[in-house]
């Protein structure tokens, strides 16, 4: 996995956490 998926997942999981 390139550190470009990681950045974007843990930017998605960041998102959905507070919802």
């Amino acid at each position: 996995m390139d550190t470009g998926s990681q950045v974007k997942c843990l930017f998605l999981m960041q998102l959905f956490v507070p919802l």
